[in-house]
């Protein structure tokens, strides 16, 4: 119990240091979902294109349902996302309050760290059950030792899930 009540407030220190300062500006993701989400429900234009480019500044493509293509200019100032269209014969504009940005977008190392703290402890979880069959822990009954077996394979899938998830937020973080 002394090892544990050691190493938590240790690890609470590495993960409040390892997220950077919040800052104002959405990331570009949110910044695309949240214009495709106004840009469908209030235009009934279908997003295309997106790219950053400056701060708070976007560019983007769209179209209509009939096929016309629209140069969308995005705009973000804070929490305010405002966006213009412009289409051959039209000229749309609008603007949206973009919603706080999930934990993961807004701490990506924090959640790094997380996903590394399931994967120890899912592929624990995993090896454990499996030492029973080369001496190196007590054994239990053979029905005892099954549902062991079933809880290790369960456990391996979700060291895999986690792994994967590390390795493609690897570039995020």
């Amino acid at each position: 119990m002394k090892p544990l009540r050691r190493t938590l407030p240790l690890l609470a220190a590495f993960l409040a240091g390892c997220s950077p300062a919040a800052s104002d500006e959405p990331p570009p993701r949110q910044v695309r979902r949240e214009l495709a989400r106004l840009l469908e429900e209030t235009q009934h234009l279908r997003l295309t294109d997106f790219r950053q480019e400056g701060e708070g500044h976007y560019a983007a493509e769209a179209k209509d349902p009939q096929g016309a293509s629209y140069h969308v200019d995005v705009t973000v100032q804070g929490r305010t996302l405002s966006y213009k269209a412009e289409g051959k014969d039209r000229y749309l504009s609008g603007w949206g309050n973009l919603p706080e940005p999930p934990f993961d977008e807004q701490h990506p190392q924090a959640m790094q760290w997380l996903r590394g703290l399931a994967l120890v402890l899912q592929t624990a979880g995993a090896v454990w059950p499996a030492l029973g069959r080369f001496g190196w822990r007590r054994r239990y009954s053979p029905r005892t030792e099954t549902i062991l077996l079933v809880c290790g394979a369960i456990n391996a899938g979700f060291a895999a899930w986690w792994a994967y998830q590390i390795v493609i937020n690897w570039g995020v973080a």
